[in-house]
Order: structure tokens, then C-alpha cells, then sequence
């Protein structure tokens, strides 16, 4: 993995091959522990947090738009991570999915949108199936600039072999849980 790097002031950032960073610490939400808007935005203002995780899941992402609203960082100086939950795999619910959490996010795009699980159980297909449409859906999003990065979370490496060899191209943005480029 590569060395991260820091500019004064400010988290440090590990460079993906991409040419685009994403800062090493970030502040993580859960549908566990419950959600403080004062914390968030205490956060972003006085800690300087630029990279916040979270996941349509978690049920905050609305709430995470007025935190990012209030704490007046612009957009494009914040890392926002979301993730996909195995309900909304396949092609069109992955797209609609993405696009949703972007408008309870409040933006335009997401900087990474991360396949959250590998469990993929819809009725009448194959999991491979399943995980090849959905993927073929986050190379799209990221293709129109809905994503700046797509990323497989917590997932086996049997299964990321099946999504390397199904995608029509592979792109030096990819990663694996482990963070490193495929």
C-alpha cells in the first residue's frame, strides 16, 4: 500500500492509482450507536474530517446532509463513502440505489461507492449473475460520474476473480478490501 502523504493542516491521504486521494481517517456512521448531528459537524469544522463513511443502511444519510450543509466545507473538499446493501443488487436497483443515496446525500456524486457485502439473493438468478450485472451497474455509474471510485468490501477472493473476469475493462480506480488497486 502506498505511503500516505499530508499537506499542512489537513488528514493524511492515501493516493489511488486513479491520481485521486482519499484521506486515511474518517469519521464512520452506524445503524448502531445512533447518530449525533453536533458531532458530525463538530467534526468537519474543528477536526478536520474529510472523509465520511456511512450506508443507505444505516439510515443517516439525509441526516449527514444537513450536517455537511451546516459545517459550510464546500463538496468538493469532502471524501463521501457509501455503500450498497445486498437488497438492492443488480443492475437497475444498483443505478437507482447509487442515485438515491446521492440525493439523500445532497450531491451530485459519490467518491466512493463500495459493494458492501457479497451475499446476493435474487430469486430466479445465480449469485454470479447477480454480481456481474451489479458490477457492470457500478462501472456505469462511475463511467457517467455518479462514483469517483468503486471499491468490494468484505468480500472473498474467489468472488472478486468472478467480477475481475466479467467486467468488460478493467480500470485502475478498482480496489479490494485490502485497499490496493486491482
Amino acid at each position: 500500500m502506498a505511503a500516505a502523504e499530508r499537506t499542512e493542516g489537513s488528514c493524511p491521504v492515501l493516493p489511488l492509482a486513479s491520481g485521486r486521494s482519499i484521506p486515511v481517517l474518517g469519521l464512520g456512521t452506524s445503524h448502531r450507536g445512533g447518530y449525533s448531528h453536533d458531532a458530525v459537524v463538530y467534526a468537519i469544522q474543528n477536526c478536520g474530517i474529510r472523509h465520511i463513511d456511512t450506508a443507505k443502511r444505516y439510515g443517516c444519510e439525509s441526516l449527514l446532509q444537513k450536517a455537511i450543509k451546516e459545517s459550510g466545507v464546500k463538496r468538493e473538499d469532502l471524501w463521501l463513502t457509501t455503500k450498497l446493501w445486498h437488497s438492492d443488487y443488480g443492475y437497475e436497483n444498483t443505478k437507482k440505489a447509487c442515485l438515491e443515496s446521492c440525493e439523500r446525500l445532497g450531491v451530485e456524486y459519490l467518491d466512493l461507492f463500495l459493494i458492501h457485502w457479497p451475499d446476493a439473493q435474487i430469486p430466479g438468478k445465480s449469485n454470479r449473475e447477480v454480481r456481474a450485472e451489479t458490477w457492470r451497474a457500478m462501472e456505469e455509474l462511475y463511467e457517467k460520474g455518479n462514483s469517483r471510485a468503486e471499491f468490494l468490501k468484505d468480500l472473498h477472493t474467489r468472488w472478486i476473480s468472478v467480477v475481475y473476469f466479467t467486467e468488460r475493462r478493467a480500470s485502475s480506480t478498482r480496489a479490494v478490501a485490502s485497499g490496493e488497486p486491482l
